[in-house]
């Protein structure tokens, strides 16, 4: 009789003995195929969400650090806003597009404005810059072009008085492509306390608690562009619906309103809109101005007013980490970098936590399997010493003992991985949900403390995801990636297991055993 029906034999008849190694290995699968498959499925959640989102970065300032900094700190030493870093950041080999966009907001006059049902109207419009010729937020996914073109080069350089305005915006003031649009920009100084010719408690209020703006007390300045385009929103509801709660609708409308009262101008525009603003409030009221700027100078105003925030698009989400290493080396401490898939990270803490405490059973259970397997079949072959004695008596090859037991421990081993595939899965399944809500309430416990800067992510372009959708995305399944590496996973772990029990074969001495 060889060697392996002598395997099969022995795992056939001793029925008891085969039964308990089959339920040591069948729990202890259990345990490794749990661990591996919140693993899986907290992985698979993780790269199709990163997937869907834009992969896109931004650079800010941490302000969690900076809070920590001693009080004689040098702002300037920031490198963030550094054109020369920005654009060196934009020449690393992960970025596909790059823009620098400057930002202002200006009240205005005589001009309808846009306004949404629970938010209500803007009294002022938003500028948008840009670097290049076309539009960041037509990148980001954040708008469409519907009607006319984006700057082209000249323009950007020069600083012409172009713009881009959306739909509504043009409806509601009766303007077109190639139509002039005068935008009367009011200055606001009534927060002046020279300007009110009164105390604070007797000043003249407009019904709302505020000051009343008067000519004596405001500086309008005139800014005239040509409409070369017409853009309109994108609407992302329609790709990824879902039920929105309260804040998310508030953030989406918020956004929906700020973008419909945008106008887009290349930088240079803007620049010289600031230093017109500067040289009309100065001509028109010298205390206004030096309440306002101060000694600056017209070129110091231009370049202290002038606020930008960099955009880069990347070439795939999987370059996003890599990225942000490279960029963070030409930053300071107090700098940081925004990824779009970063707001994965800040709702996912539920799957985070998970997916740790998964890694550490799954190395636990390894480590048990390899001792308790050992322990067993070591305790079975010190049973059958006698019965290995003769095998080897007779002549046969330790080789061939070994390969018996080997055999047997791996017919037994594959029996009770199978069994455990399913059940583990199972098992995986129902505790991840319990795991998932015990880590929600915490995380909600702690969001009350705290909150998320949604505004950065939406800088970005980015889909605004939610802990729900991450949640709801989370599934455990039973797929052949899974089955394949809880097999090789399994194998490996009880291959190992036999590594000591056959040191106890090896030194098998047969005239010993048998005298």
């Amino acid at each position: 009789m060889g060697y392996l029906q002598r395997a099969w034999a022995s795992v056939t008849r001793k029925k008891g003995k085969s039964f308990i190694l089959f339920a040591v290995i069948f729990i202890l699968g259990n345990v490794i195929a749990g661990a591996i498959a919140i693993q899986q499925a907290t992985s698979n959640v993780e790269k199709n969400i990163k997937k869907s989102l834009s992969a896109s970065a931004t650079l800010t300032v941490d302000y969690e650090k900076l809070e920590k900094a001693s009080e004689d700190f040098d702002y300037e030493s920031l490198k963030s806003q550094d054109l020369k870093v920005i654009n060196q950041i934009g020449e690393l080999p992960q970025v596909d597009y790059m823009d620098y966009t400057l930002q202002d907001y200006q009240q205005v006059k005589k001009i309808k404005t846009i306004s949404s049902e629970n938010m209500g109207g803007m009294d002022g419009l938003n500028y948008k810059g840009g670097n290049q010729p076309g539009i960041s937020d037509i990148k980001k996914g954040l708008v469409e072009l519907k009607d006319g073109r984006v700057f082209d080069e000249n323009e950007i350089e020069n600083g012409k008085q172009v713009g881009l305005i959306s739909k509504e915006l043009a409806k509601a003031n009766n303007l077109k492509v190639g139509d002039k649009f005068v935008i009367e920009q009011l200055q606001d100084f009534s927060w002046l306390d020279d300007v009110t010719s009164s105390d604070s408690e007797d000043m003249e209020e407009d019904g709302t608690g505020m000051p009343t703006i008067t000519n004596e007390n405001s500086v309008n300045v005139n800014f005239s562009i040509e409409i070369i385009g017409l853009f309109d929103l994108v609407d992302k509801s329609k790709d990824k619906p879902r039920t929105q709660n309260q804040e998310d609708q508030f953030a989406s409308e918020m956004q929906k309103t700020e973008l419909q009262n945008t106008v887009y101008l290349p930088n240079n525009t803007m620049k010289k809109n600031t230093r017109q603003i500067a040289e009309a409030v100065k001509k028109q009221n010298p205390s206004f101005f030096e309440n306002m700027y101060g000694d600056s100078s017209f070129d110091e105003i231009e370049k202290e007013y002038s606020f930008g925030q960099p955009f880069y698009m990347l070439k795939s989400p999987e370059e996003a980490e890599s990225f942000r290493e490279d960029a963070q080396a030409l930053l300071t401490k107090y700098d940081k970098v925004v990824l779009s898939t970063d707001q994965y990270d800040d709702v996912a803490g539920p799957l985070n936590q998970m997916s740790k405490l998964s890694t550490i059973v799954l190395w636990v259970a390894i480590g048990a399997s390899i001792v308790i397997v050992s322990l067993v079949v070591l305790l079975f072959l010190r049973d059958r010493k006698h019965e290995l004695g003769v095998y080897l008596s007779m002549g046969e090859k330790r080789g061939k003992v070994i390969g018996q037991i080997v055999v047997e421990v791996l017919t037994i081993a594959i029996i009770a991985l199978s069994a455990s595939v399913v059940t583990g899965n199972f098992v995986a399944s129902s505790v991840s949900d319990s795991m998932i809500a015990a880590n929600v309430k915490k995380e909600n416990e702690k969001a009350q403390d705290g909150f998320t800067m949604d505004y950065e992510y939406q800088a970005l372009g980015a889909t605004a995801i939610s802990q729900e959708e991450v949640l709801d995305a989370y599934q455990v399944k039973l797929t052949p990636k899974f089955v394949g590496l809880f097999y090789g996973v399994g194998l490996v772990t009880i291959l190992l297991s036999v590594l000591v029990p056959l040191l106890y074969i090896v030194r098998l001495n047969p005239k010993k055993i048998l005298m």
